[in-house]
């Protein structure tokens, strides 16, 4: 099935988080951080001898602001995507590196949904821009942070390719919500982990920050 077989489908969930976005974007786009906050969900970096991944680092993504809360995921036009790795080629240092491919499993054992993603944008500590390129799941997806008050609003962006032609749309019409309400159940995950400080990197020389301090703070900011 060709791209103009298929319809897409344009989601965009957010969430207000008491705090700046240089800690918030580590943790809405750290891999070991996503496995802990995305439902079901482990995520990891593709070695570069995966056939087809990319083998240069040195990409830049082109201009553009992210899409923010209320308009449509459609991220900007893939920038900087690499050469296909040859032999001996070193594997990517940097998972979140402009070109690298990254891979999501959601779900368990057969009933797993796999998806294929690579990296066409990075820009901390503003957005994080991936196209989907796997058999089921293809389309663009961002994670991003703007400002918000004396914090800043987190959010997850997708844009998806539909399957299987009418059997795809009515599914999604159907289901499409059940996607919505995982992205938002993550987000939360995210903001309570960041509450209490779980998913906050530790700095030796400072003292944690207190989870109940943190905590009542994004109780005030939600409500």
């Amino acid at each position: 099935m060709n791209r103009g077989d298929r319809r897409t489908a344009r989601l965009i969930v957010g969430r207000a988080i008491p705090l700046p976005a240089d800690t918030v974007f580590p943790a809405l786009v750290g891999l070991p951080a996503q496995s802990r906050w995305i439902l079901a969900t482990r995520v990891s970096a593709l070695p570069s001898d995966t056939p087809g991944a990319p083998a240069r680092r040195d990409q830049h993504a082109g201009p553009g602001e992210p899409p923010g809360p209320g308009k449509p995921a459609r991220p900007d036009e893939p920038a900087g995507q690499g050469e296909p790795a040859g032999p001996g080629d070193a594997p990517v240092e940097d998972p979140l590196a402009v070109g690298s491919r990254l891979i999501a499993r959601t779900g368990v054992g057969r009933l797993a949904v796999v998806d294929v993603m690579q990296v066409t944008a990075h820009q901390p500590p503003r957005r994080l821009t991936v196209r989907h390129t796997g058999r089921l799941v293809r389309g663009w997806g961002e994670f991003g942070v703007l400002p918000a008050g004396s914090g800043c609003r987190a959010y997850w962006a997708e844009e998806f390719e539909l399957p299987w032609g009418t059997i795809g749309r009515v599914g999604w019409a159907l289901f499409g919500w059940t996607v919505r309400a995982g992205i938002a159940a993550s987000l939360a995950r995210l903001a309570r982990g960041l509450a209490d400080g779980s998913l906050v990197p530790v700095d030796p020389g400072r003292p944690a920050a207190s989870p109940g301090r943190r905590g009542s703070r994004l109780r005030r900011m939600e409500g």
